[in-house]
């Protein structure tokens, strides 16, 4: 061990990384399309309008997949999903090491009217909830987004592998 270097030096970068470690755990997983389907209980297209800086409109445009029959819930006050706003200029600030690119889409959005936007569901009590995770942040499922087609190919296709029959299921009698 070299003079400079404390006993407990390892000990203590050790406890920070694990603690650093936990905060990026927290903030949620990058999920995959097929993930966030899996997780999921309905996928629908929204029209977003802005009510200000903190609030916002959702109207429901177009059920893409709908595994429950429950009706849907959209906070007004928003949420990772479906952002305001104040969450949108918030996220510059919080994630400044977020690619630019990114951090400009926030940008623009937040001075956008609304947006439209695919969001997954999940069942939460008698209701229907947005559900998303870390991926939510780079605003993919946004129809500005310019890897939205492509994006939204996966989940055609995830969406297609979900109604197709499984191998060995027994056919209809």
């Amino acid at each position: 061990m070299s003079a400079t270097r404390r006993p407990g030096a390892c000990f203590g970068a050790a406890l920070l990384a694990a603690w650093l470690g936990a905060g990026r755990v927290d903030a949620g997983e990058q999920l995959t399309v097929k993930e966030l389907l899996a997780r999921s209980s309905a996928v629908i297209e929204v029209s977003v309008t802005f009510a200000g800086a903190r609030a916002l409109r959702v109207e429901a445009q177009h059920w893409l997949w709908r595994g429950d029959s429950a009706e849907p819930f959209f906070d007004r006050a928003g949420g990772t999903c479906l952002p305001t706003r104040d969450r949108l200029r918030q996220w510059r600030s919080t994630y400044a090491n977020f690619p630019a690119p990114t951090r400009a889409r926030w940008a623009q959005l937040a001075r956008a009217k609304g947006y439209r936007a695919v969001v997954f569901l999940r069942q939460q009590g008698p209701r229907l909830v947005p559900c998303c995770e870390l991926e939510a942040l780079s605003l993919t499922h946004v129809f500005t987004h310019p890897g939205f087609a492509a994006w939204r190919l996966a989940l055609q296709q995830a969406l297609a592998e979900r109604a197709a029959p499984r191998p060995g299921a027994a056919a209809g009698r």
